[in-house]
């Protein structure tokens, strides 16, 4: 069974609430699996987002944290290779 870190990496997540947005950003930031990296590219053509990219470490995937913007809920997700270039 993989361990909850891990798991993180694989999963793509909404949020229903800032409180929630707020508790996954400190589980991801207080995790010694996770590093943040600077992001590369920009979430959205749209512009304006603020977004956090973290490392695993273990694997090596990137994933990005997306803060909530109303109507948007955020996002948490695996960045695409071709944006890590």
């Amino acid at each position: 069974m993989p361990d909850q870190n891990e798991s993180l990496t694989n999963e793509y997540r909404r949020f229903n609430s800032w409180r929630d947005y707020e508790y996954f950003l400190r589980l991801v930031r207080n995790s010694p699996e996770f590093a943040e990296v600077p992001a590369r590219k920009p979430y959205s053509n749209v512009g304006g987002f603020v977004q956090f990219w973290y490392r695993h470490r273990p694997t090596g995937r990137v994933c990005r944290l997306v803060q909530p913007d109303g109507p948007f809920r955020g996002a948490w997700e695996l960045v695409p290779n071709d944006e890590l270039a």
